[in-house]
């Protein structure tokens, strides 16, 4: 074969940084080595890898994990405090229980360090080290809770002394942490580093060698433990907030509406001498609109679906100074007579629109907020819907169109929002600035929702 047709091999791709300096550790610190660090060694070389320079604190840069926000408690875990977090409570504190916590404080240490270096993942990450926010999800949450129940069964034990900490688990303890998926594999994670040389401290194995009579009573499995982080909506909450909410919707919104509609004209009639300047916001006086608005309660009289004079609602609707800017002020005064009292109550009509729109469509909040001011249509079989986007049953990125079956109570709390946000479009430009209420602002297009400058 000639020169000119031998294959070109492709350069060995270079390592990245952290690779690099995790190499370099491993040259001070081999992997077999860092089950038996002492303190100063630990510190040091948690430190060299960049998880913190003060032994006994393990911390995690946002950096290191991409730039994702990271709560106060995960930059900082104190191993020591977050270990004795899970130590019963009717333990009495002793020179043998610090003298245990300082020791698993040390063993968390060290295995943290083993599981940044040491190839110990396992299936998709099977012979590689772990990154950062599982290593931190591991020192927070998985292992602490065992280390404490090790604690607790070496101080009952009869030699507390004996070398090791996990060793005095017993089968029943192991049992119970192998019910959630995430300590099983810790457990399973120890065990395959103790077979290849990095890890010595262990729980025992389930004793399996034992036969039990099949014509036996068969024992009850120990549950275990289901996921409920999303419960449906209570019946109690829905008998509680619903006639809340429609008494917001249709008792008090057609009046705040017909209000916020007249106000443009109310405001701009309270500008320095009267006369709006052309082609300029209208900044007006204060108390010149106070003095308008009140005009206008007196001429007008809000009144309820049935003609009555609205009064308070039965329960507790806060329209006064919610922002705490004025003192010794009834937050719950009524009826409304002020602009801070004006702003707050359309807060409140619009949070009891999206509250009917989320429960109605039963949709993402995203994709509630994709609804435009004609999103209400008529279909051929004479029934309304709301036309919008769909995201969570569509598999592209951008989402799908979706027509949503709309109730008479989502078409009338839809209709209403677009009224409010069409005359909040035309109070912002004249919205008396020296208020000390921010406003309710809006942005140019079609959107359906306003936004709270709070």
């Amino acid at each position: 074969m000639s020169e000119e047709t031998l294959p070109v091999m492709p350069p060995a791709p270079a390592a990245s940084g952290f690779d690099r300096g995790r190499m370099q550790i491993s040259l001070l610190f081999p992997e077999e080595s860092l089950q038996h660090l002492s303190r100063e060694d630990a510190a040091r070389c948690q430190a060299l890898l960049g998880h913190g320079e003060v032994y006994g604190v393990w911390e995690t840069s946002e950096a290191m994990i991409g730039g994702r926000r990271l709560a106060d408690y995960e930059k900082r875990v104190g191993l020591r405090d977050r270990i004795n977090a899970f130590i019963p409570k009717d333990i009495e504190p002793s020179a043998e229980l610090d003298i245990l916590l300082d020791e698993a404080s040390l063993q968390l240490t060290r295995y943290a360090l083993l599981l940044r270096l040491a190839p110990c993942g396992m299936r998709r990450a099977k012979g590689r080290p772990l990154d950062a926010t599982v290593v931190l999800n591991r020192v927070y949450s998985e292992v602490p809770p065992i280390l404490a129940r090790a604690i607790t069964r070496k101080l009952a034990a009869a030699n507390p002394a004996a070398t090791g900490l996990l060793v005095h688990l017993i089968a029943e303890d192991v049992t119970e942490f192998q019910k959630a998926r995430s300590r099983r594999n810790e457990l399973d994670r120890m065990r395959m580093m103790m077979e290849m040389g990095l890890w010595h401290d262990v729980p025992p194995k389930n004793d399996i060698t034992r036969t039990t009579n099949p014509r036996g009573v068969r024992e009850t499995p120990a549950p275990v433990e289901e996921s409920s982080e999303y419960q449906p909506i209570s019946d109690d909450y829905l008998e509680s907030m619903g006639p809340r909410v429609l008494w917001v919707v249709e008792e008090l919104g057609p009046n705040l509406i017909h209000l916020l509609e007249a106000i443009p004209e109310l405001l701009a009639g309270s500008a320095r001498h009267g006369k709006p300047v052309p082609g300029r916001n209208v900044v007006g006086s204060t108390t010149g609109a106070m003095i308008r608005l009140a005009n206008y309660f007196e001429q007008n009289v809000w009144r309820d679906s049935n003609g009555v004079p609205l009064v308070a609602p039965s329960f507790p609707l806060k329209i006064g100074d919610a922002y705490g800017f004025a003192k010794n002020c009834n937050v719950y005064e009524w009826p409304p007579r002020t602009l801070a009292h004006v702003h707050n109550l359309s807060v409140t009509l619009q949070a009891a629109h999206l509250w009917i729109a989320l429960l109605a469509m039963a949709g993402r909040d995203s994709e509630v907020q994709t609804l435009k001011r004609d999103c209400v249509s008529w279909d051929r079989n004479c029934k309304q819907y709301v036309k919008g986007k769909t995201y969570k049953l569509s598999p592209l990125l951008a989402g799908e169109e979706r027509d949503w079956p709309a109730p008479e109570a989502l078409v009338l709390a839809l209709g209403q929002q677009r009224r409010l946000v069409e005359a909040w479009e035309r109070i912002a430009p004249v919205w008396p600035k020296k208020t000390k209420r921010p406003d309710f602002t809006v942005i140019e297009g079609d959107h359906l929702w306003a936004v709270d400058a709070r």
